[in-house]
């Protein structure tokens, strides 16, 4: 089921492909999903008037490729045949000059390899090229201002003392300051986020995957695992509360009336719709009246 065939690209809302709408149309009709009585799969639009833009998409005669692109993998037998700090992008040229391909295949340096390259060329420069092979596959979130500061922080900490503080590079930062703000909230049970609390908590769950990701690659460089695990539940604590926390003043801001309640426990907070509440009151209510008609009887 399309729920549209547009989509935003960053500037205009542009219409999808004829080989994005068979890409996807595909996934409805993979072989073995329906068993042996239905074996094909059946695909429709959510709103009416993007059904002829699906049924045209599908007619349309698939386009041949005109060669296939492949990216250069990040091998240690080419990088130790290299100088001991040469640029990253070296490694990258190296592969797409000495391999042999043959046609259809290409290799290709995107623009995001180049940009990975340029920024450990810049943040890691005293790095080998096998620590920065160690990090270009590594699960950094290249496209997250926040994280990358804190990989540059892990970089120049390794390149000084081979050894990463997760803690220190941490504090160095707003990435604690944020979780414990949200755990203080946490604590006093004031459902208080906002979408920047909850951006900063998602870079911080990043990083401390990245720190374990390493440590499981060189544990003596980066040692701090109990740290990590730890940071890593209490920060999938606090992105749990802030969603909720978000839920609940959007629920607030839309419900007309008395606000939603709700009740302090143990592990958080438990939410109470607008008919418990009502229900809660009237039972409360009711006490009342019965002591007040006993103490009333007792004069």
């Amino acid at each position: 089921m399309f729920e549209a065939t547009h989509k935003f690209n960053g500037i205009d809302e542009v219409q999808l492909s004829n080989s994005q709408i068979k890409q996807i149309a595909g996934r409805a009709g993979r072989f073995g999903m329906h068993g042996d009585d239905e074996p094909i799969g059946f695909v429709a639009t959510l709103h009416q008037n993007d059904l002829p833009i699906l049924r045209k998409a599908l007619a349309a005669p698939i386009k041949p490729l005109s060669c296939a692109y492949i990216q250069a993998s990040y091998g240690r037998d080419v990088a130790g045949c290299l100088p001991l700090h040469s640029p990253s992008l070296v490694l990258l040229e190296t592969f797409k000059y000495i391999s042999r391909t043959k046609w259809p295949f290409q290799f290709q340096i995107t623009t995001a390899a180049r940009e990975i390259c340029g920024f450990l060329d810049t943040v890691a420069r005293g790095l080998t090229l096998e620590d920065k092979i160690q990090l270009m596959i590594a699960p950094i979130a290249w496209r997250d201002p926040p994280s990358l500061d804190v990989v540059a922080r892990f970089c120049r900490q390794y390149c000084d003392q081979l050894q990463v503080n997760l803690v220190q590079c941490l504090r160095e930062g707003q990435e604690l300051d944020c979780l414990e703000g949200v755990e203080r909230s946490m604590f006093h049970g004031s459902l208080r986020s906002s979408p920047t609390t909850l951006s900063g908590l998602e870079s911080l769950h990043k990083i401390l995957v990245l720190y374990m990701w390493m440590h499981m690659r060189s544990p003596v460089s980066w040692s701090d695992q109990v740290e990590a695990i730890n940071l890593k539940e209490r920060t999938e604590r606090a992105l749990e509360w802030s969603l909720k926390a978000l839920s609940w003043s959007k629920a607030s801001r839309q419900l007309p009336g008395p606000t939603t309640s709700r009740k302090k426990v143990d592990d958080g907070i438990a939410y109470i719709d607008q008919r418990e509440a009502l229900k809660n009151k009237e039972i409360k209510r009711d006490r009342y009246i019965t002591t007040a008609k006993e103490r009333a009887a007792s004069f």
